[in-house]
């Protein structure tokens, strides 16, 4: 054999190798359905209730969430080929949030309610809706023919998307609808799915007028020293015509024979109590008083401010008010505190004794 002659083969044999890399990609197949599954799986999914979204509950907060199956798998049958899977909205009432979740990006869209964003999620819920899959069969040895399963469990998710929600009802039929197909040569769906019913949101908070605490006059003798104090005086916090707390969010499921379960967290009110004036004495909650300029301050002397129960509030901290919460819109409570001079110097002076502290009432 010439040497002329080996390098051709040489050449022959990198021209075939260049062919495989180059090779046509795998062609698409078609897909067809089952006498068992004649058509798309279809089912109406129910959505129900009232949540009351507190204002300071955070952005990305889940409110609502509902998840949706079917009971038996759906397949059909398609050739050995390569196939898109394509999981998005059939339909889309409202368009995409500016909002981006750190989960689920940017694929939350609007609801007919400011501030409340809904996605649909692939079970067990770690994508959101739209997605696509290329995957290949084409090289899957065994028969000619092969089953493809849809998806069979959905999430429905509401999200608090803004500072500021409005209040009103999300229709079923205003939320994003659910649809999965096969595409090849043709497209196949598998399965479509739409909302019916509606879901109430409640926002809005309390009226709460400024209170008024007369902490009496005293003789210097009614302090017997350091970390003594005078008698207890309430503080009673009015919370006037207050929302009707339902639930800080909602949860359940949902299947194709009707079966359906949901439950729900409790709306929390918490409160922050912030001196205007320097905090004395951190550990009883003791601030300073407030000088008004014109008349003589007493020193050595604060004003503590405890709980019902008479514990140190602890200043700029949120408690649990405690409060057992109605569904009774319009409803008012009242936040009990308590108030007193408290002797933080070994040598007081008498004098005008005022002060003032900001109560922030936080509604989750």
């Amino acid at each position: 054999m010439s040497p002329h002659f080996r390098s051709l083969l040489v050449s022959a044999a990198a021209l075939a190798l260049l062919g495989l890399l180059w090779a046509s990609p795998a062609q698409a197949g078609r897909c067809s359905y089952l006498p068992e599954f004649p058509t798309a799986l279809r089912f109406s999914v129910p959505i129900t209730g009232t949540i009351t979204v507190g204002r300071d509950l955070p952005i990305g907060a889940e409110i609502y969430r509902r998840s949706f199956s079917t009971t038996r798998d759906f397949t059909v049958a398609c050739d050995r080929a390569a196939y898109t899977y394509h999981r998005a909205y059939s339909a889309t009432p409202y368009p995409l949030s500016s909002y981006t979740h750190p989960t689920y990006g940017a694929r939350i869209y609007t609801t007919a309610v400011p501030g409340i964003g809904a996605a649909v999620l692939i079970g067990p819920g770690t994508t959101a809706l739209p997605v696509q899959n290329a995957l290949d069969y084409s090289a899957a040895p065994g028969n000619p023919r092969i089953s493809l399963f849809a998806d069979t469990q959905y999430i429905l998710v509401l999200f608090k998307t803004a500072a500021t929600v409005g209040a009103g009802s999300i229709q079923g039929s205003g939320l994003p609808s659910p649809w999965f197909n096969v595409q090849g040569d043709n497209r196949l769906d598998l399965l479509q799915a739409q909302f019916t019913g509606q879901v109430n949101i409640v926002s809005r908070t309390c009226s709460t007028p400024d209170v008024l605490v007369n902490l009496g006059t005293h003789p210097m003798t009614a302090l017997a020293g350091v970390g003594t104090g005078t008698a207890w005086v309430d503080v009673p916090v009015r919370l006037n015509n207050c929302p009707a707390f339902h639930a800080r969010s909602l949860s359940g499921t949902y299947n194709d024979r009707g079966q359906a379960t949901q439950g729900g967290m409790a709306n929390t009110l918490q409160y922050r109590v912030d001196p205007v004036t320097a905090i004395v004495n951190t550990a009883q909650s003791v601030m300073a008083l407030q000088p008004d300029g014109v008349n003589q301050t007493a020193t050595g002397i604060g004003i503590q401010v405890g709980t019902s129960t008479l514990v140190p509030v602890g200043f700029g901290t949120p408690r649990n008010a405690g409060l057992p919460l109605n569904q009774v819109d319009g409803s008012s409570y009242t936040l009990l505190l308590k108030a007193r001079y408290y002797q933080t110097g070994a040598t007081p002076t008498s004098g005008q004794a005022n002060g003032a502290a900001t109560i922030t009432l936080v509604y989750q």
